[in-house]
């Protein structure tokens, strides 16, 4: 953040390191996190974890949705729903 307000970084590295922490905070190093024997794991995803809360309430009530997640440029729909 220091160096952003310092201009010595641009302000959409900071816009992408947020973007990558509320994706999975595995991202943000994932060079050196990806030999961990559980990278990735959906625990540490708090976006994901709202998700999964947010389609299992609609569920229950009967609601139909349409859950897209784009994972490394490709696209990968899901459908689900009452």
């Amino acid at each position: 953040m220091t160096d952003i307000l310092d201009g010595n970084r641009n302000a959409l590295v900071g816009i992408d390191i947020l973007r990558k922490i509320c994706n999975h905070p595995d991202l943000l190093q994932r060079a050196s996190n990806a030999g961990m024997e559980d990278y990735g794991n959906p625990v540490r995803s708090g976006k994901l974890q709202v998700a999964v809360k947010v389609l299992k309430h609609w569920h229950e009530q009967g609601h139909k949705y349409v859950f897209w997640v784009c994972v490394c440029g490709w696209g990968v729909g899901g459908f689900g729903g009452g």
